[in-house]
């Protein structure tokens, strides 16, 4: 076969093949003799191309049998060469950790029977309180964290012997139920800027409305001389938008004495610890306590006062005790407390310009018990 200068060299491959098919269609019919002699002619015609073809996949067989030994080679690991791969490989996204960042907080106490003041619907009361406190903290960057939390609190007072002279009504329950959402802001390793806004619902919750909604919070200013918790001041600002007094200052100091002794000097519970073993704390606390609640629209009338209806009811409470806290898991601690309610007094403050219309509680003792969990 002669090659034609018109002919593609992309077309020499069919007719290598058709010369071969040829080929073995003269040896079927009895022709090989001829097809013998014509068969060499046909090769060499197109022998250039079919060694360019063997070079070719000669060298891609090599090079696929290199990178194949290159990348499966255990003799790479540890010897300082690096696969191709390697660099290319997608980079997981670091898994969002909470860890030691979520504080649950369960407290109950109990006041026994005591006397009220002689104008009370009631002549004994006892009490009970259960709080449940919730939050979670998120480390934004290495300067700015957040919180965002979770709080419920009821007072239960259990009265007897009824009064019927009485002028000032009381209430069986007398309930928080709200949030809490706060920020840190560290404007140096000493010193650091936080607050608060705690929204909620004050009042009798077996019937809450609109008109119990409170808003409160805090703003402070704190300092750390050494940069660490060893030493902090507190100094800012307490807001309520129902309190006698909207605005009022905070301030605080906490010092690490020693490894044991930590003096934490901050309102609403100023405490002392005392570490005796790394799982058994000893403590002396005083804690303010209470709120203000908005009481039933029947509130008077059912006494003949109506003017208590729909009003604003503080309930204060001060307590001095001591206990004993025992680290019972690694993120769980469990105490237990007694002591002494200095004062109870139940105010209707926005009834009276000077002092308002008080009903004074005889002092008693308490118990308590706190479980604290963080994890």
């Amino acid at each position: 076969m002669a090659n034609h200068p018109g002919n593609s060299s992309a077309r020499r491959p069919n007719a290598l093949l058709r010369s071969l098919i040829s080929f073995f269609g003269q040896l079927k019919a009895g022709r090989h003799r001829q097809s013998v002699h014509y068969f060499p002619k046909a090769v060499s015609d197109h022998r250039w191309h079919a060694q360019g073809i063997a070079t070719v996949l000669f060298g891609m067989f090599l090079t696929v049998r290199a990178l194949a030994q290159e990348t499966t080679d255990p003799n790479l690991v540890g010897s300082g060469k690096e696969p191709a791969g390697k660099f290319i490989q997608p980079v997981a996204p670091p898994a969002f950790d909470l860890s030691k960042t979520i504080d649950l907080h369960v407290d109950y106490s109990w006041v026994p029977q005591s006397d009220l003041g002689k104008s009370a619907a009631f002549k004994k009361v006892s009490e009970q309180t259960i709080q449940v406190e919730a939050t979670a903290r998120l480390q934004i960057n290495d300067r700015l964290s957040l919180s965002i939390g979770g709080e419920y609190e009821d007072f239960f007072f259990s009265f007897q012997q009824p009064n019927r002279f009485a002028t000032f009504p009381l209430f069986h329950n007398l309930g928080i139920v709200g949030v809490k959402a706060g920020f840190v802001y560290e404007l140096s390793p000493q010193w650091s800027v936080l607050g608060n806004v705690a929204p909620s619902f004050n009042g009798d919750l077996n019937k809450l409305t609109g008109r119990d909604f409170v808003m409160s919070g805090m703003v402070a200013l704190k300092y750390s001389p050494y940069g660490n918790d060893k030493l902090v001041f507190l100094l800012g600002a307490n807001f309520h938008s129902t309190g006698t007094i909207p605005v009022l200052p905070v301030a605080g100091v906490r010092w690490q004495v020693t490894d044991a002794l930590t003096l934490n000097l901050t309102v609403p519970r100023p405490e002392i610890d005392y570490d005796v073993t790394r799982r058994i704390t000893l403590f002396a606390d005083a804690s303010f306590s209470g709120g203000d609640f908005r009481v039933p629209n029947n509130a008077g009338s059912a006494i003949g006062q109506p003017k208590f209806n729909n009003a604003w009811l503080s309930y204060e409470s001060i307590r001095f005790g001591g206990g004993l806290r025992v680290k019972i898991l690694p993120f769980a601690s469990l105490q237990a407390e007694g002591g002494y309610e200095a004062a109870r007094n139940f105010n209707f403050y926005n009834l009276n310009n000077t002092n308002g219309i008080n009903s004074h509680v005889k002092s008693a003792p308490y118990i308590e018990t706190k479980l604290n969990i963080s994890f």
